[in-house]
């Protein structure tokens, strides 16, 4: 899944893009939540997003890479 955020003064966009139907699916859940009004602000702002710039959500509870840029980073010797 890719997510893609921009920040301007007080305002917050945040695009997903799903890669598979069930990330599709999930999306679409997340969509219609926001709407709703059942994620409050603070939530959205603790989405992680990889690091290297792919626009992919990071599982990496430090905040590193993506699995995907990780595992295409060259080898350090």
């Amino acid at each position: 899944m890719k997510v893609t955020r921009v920040v301007e003064g007080d305002e917050i966009s945040i695009t997903w893009e799903a890669e598979t139907p069930e990330e599709m699916a999930e999306l679409k859940e997340r969509a219609l939540a926001v709407a709703r009004g059942e994620w409050p602000d603070e939530v959205l702002d603790e989405i992680d997003v990889c690091p290297m710039g792919c626009g992919r959500r990071t599982e990496d509870a430090a905040g590193g890479p993506c699995r995907a840029c990780w595992d295409a980073a060259p080898m350090l010797p």
